[in-house]
């Protein structure tokens, strides 16, 4: 054999193993990409997968916290509206008439009278002074902040029978909120 042709044998068999090395190469780059890019979507699958739970979760978040917000300015508003209605009443006991305020102030002072037999002393409004010492015979009248209605105490100050309108008030208030509530809120 020739020099020439071993040559040529050596150098054809040199391009063919290194054709197949370059091909096994190009496998191996397609192998390795191929599981790159698998493993790349995994990670964006998971990674979409996580941020959809923390938006919903926010998103739950927020919801909460805007029906707590909505729930607290309803509650703002019924209380405001409760709040309304009880000025509303202490205004027009405050600018009761005369003749209904001299009844007011017979009936609760005898209310009070009955439950305390030993009154020495009845604690009316301003308006009610004057009307209150004819009322309150034997009684020493003095003046008390009120709206109206009578307090009545024995000589040392010790018992005291609070038949005031916002004593009253607040009893009433106190007894009916939830049915007035649901008067007012339905």
């Amino acid at each position: 054999m020739s020099l020439k042709k071993v040559s040529e044998e050596i150098l054809a068999d040199a391009k063919s193993k290194a054709q197949k090395i370059e091909n096994e190469g190009r496998d191996e780059a397609k192998a390795i990409l191929t599981e790159a890019k698998k493993k790349e979507e995994q990670i964006m699958n998971a990674k979409v997968k996580e941020t959809r739970a923390v938006i919903a979760a926010l998103e739950r978040k927020e919801i909460a916290s805007a029906k707590i917000a909505g729930k607290r300015l309803l509650l703002d508003a019924k209380k405001d509206a409760i709040a309304r209605v009880r000025q509303e009443t202490e205004n027009r006991i405050a600018s009761m008439d005369a003749a209904t305020r001299k009844k007011m102030i017979d009936a609760l002072l005898k209310n009070a009278m009955s439950e305390l037999a030993d009154a020495k002393r009845v604690y009316v409004n301003n308006k009610d002074v004057a009307y209150a010492k004819k009322a309150a015979r034997g009684l020493e009248v003095l003046e008390g902040s009120m709206i109206g209605g009578v307090v009545v105490e024995n000589e040392d100050g010790t018992i005291r029978v609070d038949n005031t309108f916002d004593t009253l008030l607040e009893k009433v208030r106190k007894e009916t909120v939830k049915d007035v509530s649901d008067i007012l809120f339905r």
